[in-house]
């Protein structure tokens, strides 16, 4: 699913998307292929196993077996990303592949084994890049934490109205979902242990089940039977609206954390495998949530979370902002590596750390005192104009970095495809002393005008007491429009024309 949502923004974007697949039981294909997706099906999954991985049983086939299947499909259809989501898969398989794609992205949270990845998304809470050390290469490029978390789209439209509606707590609402197949038919036990809650007499609860829940039968025997009233649905199209409704969960401690972090919904977790475990640990360790070990604990749990609700709510809205498919698809699409290891992250691709500390750069004195505006600008004012850009297509803001140090800041504006003409600006970090990051800024500037944008054309505005500016940009070849003037005559601008080279 998280792929699926992943593909949308990607196709929004205009980018050509594919899966390839293996039809285990209770695969989603069939789906996928209805959103419109080509998809290439591997074999039918064996018992086959290397072993060589905590859940290479998982894979249905030997790493080797699986590389070879998918090079099938990929011999005819080189890709500039691939992006590979299975906890069945390591440098192994990726290094077979290496020939058919041009960049590798890999979706994982484990942190057990090596990757040989340009790009790592971690979306869980509590994730820190140290976990990876030593697994992928020293240039990859990693997108960790829940602010990357891959929701779709309906849980930022109803964040507010679900915050909203929880200022005044009450409990009579109760959503289940223990995801898409709930293989060891814990749904059933939770809605008899219900019973044994002290809860309203007219309370509701709505159990929502995957699409191909082998135990539906039971469940709705289990609901039928219960003194409250249970609605059973078998896949839904409309989850943060019924996630928005609800008062309390009882959930799976998996990727839909997530989905009810973003909408402050109060829950209780249930981790169902291994690996949700740690999700289920942070959420608890912040009180974000609460757990259960065993079905039995429940009655104990929700009598904790009735007096527990605001704040349970407030702690895990904060977590996540629901905007991370939005993070994750900039960054794919925009970001730019240059030869020398240096990266232009758009500001559209940030947390919200990182863009506070680019408002912190640019509120600093020595930044300001060059700028058109002089004027502090204001939290709420950064973030919003942040916001804004996903919707500017003549103007993109970039963080330059080298590993983990910010060099500075570049931004197009006014940029028209049809002239092949932007303006540019830079500046420099300047909490960071060291030489040259003026030269490397330009010099990234106007690779990425020309290999990206496909421009011909650079302008750039400067205030005529900047000598130091004035000295670099002519350096570089830019100069000076006669007659340029700006407002207080304070302004120069400067000229260059890319189309034979820098």
């Amino acid at each position: 699913m998280r792929c699926l949502t992943l593909a949308d923004a990607l196709y929004e974007r205009d980018i050509e998307v594919f899966f390839i697949c293996r039809p285990h039981s209770g695969s989603l294909i069939d789906l996928v292929r209805e959103k419109g997706y080509p998809v290439f099906c591997l074999k039918y999954p064996t018992q086959q196993s290397d072993k060589l991985l905590r859940h290479s049983d998982w894979l249905g086939s030997t790493q080797e077996q699986d590389a070879q299947q998918c090079a099938h499909y990929l011999k005819n259809n080189f890709v500039d990303l691939m992006i590979v989501d299975h906890y069945g898969l390591d440098k192994t398989w990726q290094l077979e592949l290496k020939p058919f794609f041009k960049k590798l992205m890999v979706i994982d949270d484990l942190g057990d084994r090596t990757h040989l990845c340009d790009i790592l998304l971690d979306q869980n809470f509590g994730s820190v890049k140290g976990k990876y050390q030593n697994l992928v290469p020293k240039s990859c490029y990693m997108l960790v934490g829940s602010e990357f978390a891959l929701l779709r789209p309906e849980f930022s439209k109803w964040r507010q109205y679900s915050l909203k509606r929880r200022q005044q707590p009450k409990l009579e609402s109760i959503l289940i979902n223990l995801g898409g197949v709930d293989a060891d038919n814990i749904t059933t036990q939770l809605i008899l242990q219900l019973e044994t809650c002290d809860l309203p007499k007219k309370l509701s609860v709505t159990v929502v089940m995957g699409p191909i829940t082998p135990h539906l039968a039971e469940v709705e025997r289990a609901a039928q039977q219960s003194r409250y009233t249970v609605m059973v649905i078998a896949g839904v199209s409309n989850m943060a609206q019924i996630m928005s409704n609800s008062d309390l969960a009882i959930g799976a401690a998996g990727s839909t954390s997530w989905e009810r972090c973003s909408l402050g919904l109060p829950t209780i977790l249930v981790a169902i495998a291994d690996n949700q475990q740690p999700i289920a640990d942070a959420l608890v360790k912040i009180g974000a949530a609460q757990v259960i070990r065993q079905v039995n604990e429940l009655s104990d749990q929700i009598n904790s979370a009735k007096g527990n609700l605001v704040e349970l709510s407030k702690i895990s809205f904060d977590i996540l902002d629901g905007q991370g498919v939005l993070r994750v698809t900039s960054f794919l699409s925009e970001a730019y590596f240059d030869a020398q290891k240096f990266a232009l992250i758009p500001y559209t691709a940030l947390t919200r750390d990182q863009a506070l500390f680019v408002l912190q750069m640019r509120n600093h004195q020595k930044i300001r005192r060059w700028m058109h505006h002089k004027n502090l600008i204001s939290k709420s004012e950064h973030l919003l104009f942040i916001a804004a850009l996903v919707f500017c297509e003549d103007k993109r803001f970039f963080v330059v970095q080298r590993a983990v140090k910010v060099v500075g800041i570049i931004s197009f504006t006014d940029i028209n495809v049809k002239t092949q003409r932007a303006q540019f600006g830079i500046f420099a970090n300047p909490f960071l002393d060291e030489k040259g990051r003026g030269e490397f800024l330009v010099t990234l500037a106007v690779q990425y005008a020309t290999n990206v944008l496909k421009l011909t054309n650079l302008d750039l505005v400067v205030i005529a007491d900047n000598k130091i500016a004035i000295n670099l940009y002519e350096k570089f070849g830019f100069v000076q429009i006669p007659k340029s003037v700006e407002n207080d005559a304070s302004f120069f601008k400067h000229d260059k024309n890319y189309s034979t080279g820098l």
